[in-house]
């Protein structure tokens, strides 16, 4: 099992047999996913898997320019604060963002963060006129 796959994909760790690794895993746990549940459920999600690198995908379609102007905002400024970034590409009323974690080639929780906050903005976009 890969490291990524130990922080990310369990909230339970089995024992590695070394003492070392199982103090370092557990501080890189604690420090990534800590006693919260992830904050992306996947079977929920709309965001698709993709390899190679490993990570989430999802294309926000929007019918006015002001409500995808207020999604980029919002997520620069996110990006900015958390000094996290995804992949932006925007091609006329929709953006697709990739999240991932680029030195793990992997998907972590910062991702996930960062994928539930673009959920969270691009509904609150939904309430506008």
């Amino acid at each position: 099992m890969r490291l990524s796959e130990l922080l990310v994909n369990t909230q339970k760790r089995s024992s590695t047999g070394s003492t070392t690794i199982d103090n370092m895993l557990s501080e890189a746990f604690e420090s990534t996913v800590g006693s919260e549940s992830l904050p992306v459920d996947v079977e929920s999600s709309v965001w698709e898997n993709f390899e190679n690198p490993r990570r989430l995908v999802r294309s926000f379609q929007f019918n006015s320019s002001g409500k995808q102007r207020y999604f980029i905002n919002e997520i620069l400024s996110y990006q900015d604060r958390e000094k996290h970034h995804c992949k932006m590409t925007i091609e006329g009323n929709s953006i697709l963002i990739e999240v991932c974690t680029h030195y793990l080639n992997d998907v972590t929780s910062l991702d996930l963060k960062l994928a539930k906050f673009a959920d969270e903005i691009y509904h609150d976009t939904q309430f506008f006129k």
